[in-house]
């Protein structure tokens, strides 16, 4: 039989089967197929009989026996069935085994076991717990699956490959490449030299771009105990809530929710969009997820209420300030260097 599958009618064969016994699947459904009495053979592989009854407990492994099957379902499992019968007569009858050495092997070259680079039992343990699979069994799967590679390589040994193929693969390990390489590192070394003067021009021209933006607000954070003098975020705080978000879109400001809902003073910070100070400190007790809000804010003395992750807060800005960085700065002069000398590198 092995002679047949090198010359590919072993192939040939198993789509004759499947074309004579997927027929009475198609007119008279499975049922009828596998309760007469004379169909207890589904295939006969040389003089290897397959029982119907094989292939009934192949597919339990697949469908749920109350499903129906349609065919093209029923063609595609008896394929396979008959496809890892095959194999599996052809691995019995060149008596291929796996020793349990072998096997151990095996296991312990697969890659996901593996924890810096060695074999690990524990990883190997993990991996048999995550998929609710015994030592056993997936080792008694992946001997099968080594067999059958055996087999398949075997079988594909006896192929002639084509000459084209030979001849590719041939150039692909004798070939030779001359190549020519530039050190760009030297070239740089030569031509990156910046000058102060270009720095500066560059300054000059760019001026924009090196603008601090500070917005100075007043805020204050709302909560169930500084609203209605308890803990609790009851139904009171939130209609307390609604009621000072009607009051500011009806125009009050802040100093007016302050004296009506009894707050305490407000509190004033100045930051940029990166959330720091004038001295580039990082601000404390603002949400950094407000920071886009504030700077979209553009009307003074005029509040808006906000909400992040379950706090409230009112924010009224009080200045927006413009800072002209100098040339002399250490962070500008080294952006502006390291900008000219990648203009450098792209010319």
């Amino acid at each position: 039989m092995l002679q047949k599958l090198r010359k590919f009618s072993g192939s040939i064969f198993a789509k004759v089967f499947l074309a004579i016994v997927a027929i009475p699947f198609i007119f008279w459904g499975m049922g009828d197929l596998f309760s007469v009495g004379n169909q207890r053979t589904i295939v006969k592989i040389d003089k290897e009989k397959v029982l119907t009854k094989d292939f009934v407990n192949y597919i339990n492994n697949f469908y749920d026996i109350k499903e129906n099957i349609n065919t093209v379902e029923i063609e595609k499992l008896l394929t396979n069935f008959i496809g890892r019968k095959l194999i599996q007569l052809e691995i019995e009858k060149f008596n291929i085994n796996i020793t349990e050495k072998s096997l151990a092997q095996l296991v312990k070259s697969q890659e996901i076991f593996k924890k810096e680079n060695k074999f690990s039992r524990n990883e190997y343990e993990k991996f048999l717990i995550k998929n609710s699979v015994n030592a056993v069994a997936y080792e008694k799967n992946l001997s099968q699956q080594e067999k059958k590679k055996q087999v398949l390589e075997f079988i594909g040994g006896g192929i002639e490959p084509a000459d084209f193929l030979t001849n590719i693969e041939y150039d692909k390990i004798n070939q030779k490449r001359n190549i020519q390489l530039i050190n760009l590192n030297d070239v740089f070394k030569k031509d990156l030299v910046i000058e102060e003067e270009q720095i500066q021009s560059y300054f000059d021209k760019n001026k924009d771009s090196f603008i601090d933006v500070y917005k100075s607000i007043k805020f204050f954070e709302l909560n169930p105990n500084n609203l209605i003098g308890t803990d609790e975020f009851n139904d009171l705080f939130f209609k307390k809530i609604d009621e000072i978000d009607d009051l500011i879109a009806n125009g009050h400001n802040l100093d007016y929710l302050r004296e009506k809902f009894n707050l305490d003073l407000e509190k004033t910070i100045t930051l940029n969009k990166f959330g720091k100070n004038k001295n580039l400190k990082s601000i404390e007790n603002f949400p950094n997820n407000l920071i886009d809000n504030v700077f979209k804010i553009e009307t003074l003395d005029s509040p808006i209420l906000y909400e992040s992750d379950d706090r409230y807060f009112i924010i009224e800005l009080n200045d927006t300030e413009k800072i002209q960085k100098k040339v002399s700065d250490e962070k500008v002069n080294k952006n502006i260097l390291l900008t000219l000398k990648k203009e450098k590198k792209k010319k």
